[in-house]
């Protein structure tokens, strides 16, 4: 008869070994995976994309007007503005 290898004795034999693995890294999990980067920092990067977008369109429509107004031939599209000094 050969020699039976159960479960828990098959995992322990296939265990990584090695840095960032095991009891050498209290507090990680044993699973190899990474955590990612913290939820507060992808909430920042959605913030500065979201804001950016919102930033770009407001230009870009503005931009849009003024085109707008000079592809209809008109020569006064471009707002003056005044000191307030005078």
């Amino acid at each position: 008869m050969g020699i039976m290898i159960t479960g828990a004795i098959a995992r322990e034999i296939h265990r990584p070994t090695g840095p960032g693995t095991g009891p050498d890294r209290p507090g990680q999990p044993e699973t190899g995976h990474d955590r990612g980067p913290p939820p507060m920092a992808l909430l920042a990067v959605a913030m500065v994309v979201v804001v950016g977008g919102y930033l770009l369109s407001v230009k870009l429509r503005d931009v849009g007007r003024l085109e707008d107004c000079l592809m209809s031939g008109r020569t006064n599209c471009a707002p003056i503005e005044q000191t307030a000094g005078r």
